[in-house]
Order: C-alpha cells, then structure tokens, then sequence
C-alpha cells in the first residue's frame, strides 16, 4: 500500500478516535423505508440546484454540444448527494429555526465547464461504470489538476447568481475553506471531504455561530441522500464538542436488513420488482433511497433536459432527433410478408430516424 494512503487512513483514525466527546452530543439515525418527511425535504432542496444549474448553462454555455456532455450534467444532479441541516435556536426566548441547503461535489460552474469545454474530466473511482485503480501514478496525476481552495471558493461566488428563493433564515450552504475551522476534512482517492454536503452544511452553521449570526445554545438537525461518512461524522463531533451544540443526523440507505425486507413482503405490503422493493399494490418504491432518486430523474428529465432548454445538436433540435437507447425488436414471422425473397419491415413505431452520433 502506497505511503499517501497509509498517511491518510491514519490521520483518519485518529481522528476519528481522539474527537472530544465531553460536550455536545452527535446521534445518527437511518432510514431505509420511505418515510415521506426526510424525502419530500430532500427533493425540494435538490430542485434548487437544478434551477441554478438551469439558469447558469442558460446564461454562460449557450452554443450546440453532444449527448455524452450533457449526461455528464445529468449524472451529476441525479446523484450527487444531497443535505438539508436546520439550526434551532432562541432569540429573545422565541423560537427560531435557520435552514441551511448543500449540495455535495464541485460548485456548478465547475461541473458544467468540465463537461462542456476542454478535455473529458480524469476518471476516479467513482466514475461511472469505472474500473479505475488508484494507483501512485492516478494520484500524482489528480492532485496536479485539482482546484485549490480558493479556487473552488471563487467558484461558488461566482455561481451565487443563479440561485434564488433564499434568504436570511433560508440559505445556500456552499463550499468553504476548512482553514481556521475546527472541523478538519481530507483528500482521500480523489475525494475532498470539504465538498460532501453534510460538511459544507456543517460548515455554514460554524461560521454563523462565530460570527454570531445565530445564537449559541441551540441544537442541529440534518438530513442526508446517503450515508454519512467517517470524516463527516467525526467532524460532526468537532463541532458539537467546541461549540457545546447536540447534532442529530438522518442518513439514507440503499437497503434495508434481509428480515425486514422478508418481513415486509410476508405482510404482504411488498414485493420485489427486480432489485427493487415496491408496494405491492400501487409498484411505487418503497425504499427511501429509490423513492429520491426517481423524484431527482423526473425533476432533471422535465427542467434540465437539452429539450427542456431548446438546445441543438448538429443543427437539429434536440426534440427533433429519435434517441434510440436499443436495438430494434426485430418483427415476429406472423408480421412479416410470406415471400421468402422479401426482407421483413420494421413495425410501424420503431423509429426509422438513426440516432445522432456522440
């Protein structure tokens, strides 16, 4: 195992182990069955980012581009993950409630200039359909190309503009330096912790108690698309162990136990749908995770699609050209002309039109 790897999983470690636990508490707790409160919040936060993301490629990436560019974007709203933390706190012993939105990875500027100039982004192992090994070699040659902290900070001012509907008890939560910060946060493999939401939400609420924008005392609730890694969770303890603040979390799984899903379709409630576990009833999903995720492909299908933004591609509309994810059903003997010599033909709703080449 390379030296950087080992440097890295032991300063982890000890981070991990030495984080004060002597003041302000941090609770996890997961959930794997849609409940509808942690989802619907978490789609709401999402369609925020995909109007930013709507109105900056507007604005800054007008022009013709290719299907692989595009669903680069595409991928990068449907999965990047997602936070939704809110500070409660009291101001002259009323209630007050700050919610603070993130969206985990680069700002969106950085994404959409990955994917529509220059050169294909590096692959890490966290690309899609990736084989990728990370290797001494990979990492030299990440760490050459990767954005400084300025540089994303920059980033994220630059894309302010193009997020609306916050204010001041309703927030953005963008990427901030970890310097000066008692939360510390890694490079690991071609991951940036500073860049996971539930950090960048975290990191918001730091620099609002500092500066006394809220006030001190109160108590953190959070939610998050995915599990809360190990570098987040120990700078989750961090926070509430300086500022003497209890911090509770909601992750998402994937899944759930094997006895409970069993469970679950013994009722009768459930059945699997392929890998998926639906209501057996209705065949909506029934897994959190599954249910956020359809939600996120519909918002990005109907607001962040090259037909939903008129765009073109080898001066064609996009809506004009058939898209043809498969190949053909090739016709039954019954639908096709008796004479041996004759070719069959295509049924009659199978796009004739050849898709355009990416």
């Amino acid at each position: 195992m390379c030296t950087f790897f080992r440097r890295q999983r032991i300063a982890l470690l000890i981070l991990f182990l030495s984080s004060p636990s002597n003041a302000g508490t941090v609770s996890i707790q997961t959930v794997g069955v849609d409940e509808g409160n942690v989802t619907a919040l978490l789609e709401a936060s999402v369609q925020r980012s995909i109007d930013a993301m709507r109105a900056l490629i507007g604005q800054t990436h007008a022009g013709t581009y290719i299907a692989r560019r595009w669903e680069s974007i595409e991928t990068h709203m449907r999965e990047a993950p997602i936070a939704r933390f809110e500070y409660r706190f009291q101001t002259a012993g009323q209630p007050r409630l700050k919610v603070y939105h993130a969206m985990g990875g680069k700002p969106l500027g950085l994404v959409a200039r990955e994917a529509f100039e220059g050169s294909s982004p590096l692959r890490t192992p966290d690309s899609p359909d990736s084989d990728f090994e990370w290797t001494d070699e990979a990492e030299a040659r990440f760490q050459s190309v990767r954005p400084s902290d300025g540089e994303l900070a920059a980033a994220e001012d630059a894309d302010t503009v193009f997020y609306t509907g916050f204010d001041d008890l309703d927030v953005r939560a963008p990427f901030r330096s970890p310097s000066g910060s008692v939360m510390e946060a890694f490079w690991h493999e071609g991951r940036y912790h500073a860049l996971d939401p539930e950090y960048k939400a975290l990191r918001a609420i730091e620099d609002d108690l500092r500066n006394g924008v809220v006030a001190r005392g109160g108590e953190i609730r959070g939610m998050v698309s995915t599990g809360a890694c190990t570098t987040c969770r120990a700078s989750a303890r961090q926070l509430a162990a300086h500022f003497d603040v209890d911090i509770h979390m909601t992750q998402i799984f994937g899944s759930v136990p094997r006895a409970q899903r069993d469970a679950l379709v013994a009722s009768g409630r459930a059945r699997l749908k392929g890998l998926k576990l639906v209501d057996a009833m209705t065949d909506r999903s029934l897994l959190a995770a599954d249910v956020l995720a359809d939600a996120r492909a519909v918002q990005v299908r109907r607001n962040l699609n090259p037909s939903a933004l008129n765009r073109v591609i080898k001066g064609v509309p996009w809506s004009g050209h058939a898209l043809q994810l498969a190949a053909p059903r090739l016709p039954r003997i019954s639908e096709t002309s008796t004479a041996s010599d004759e070719s069959p033909s295509l049924p009659s709703d199978t796009p004739h039109a050849a898709p355009p080449e990416c």
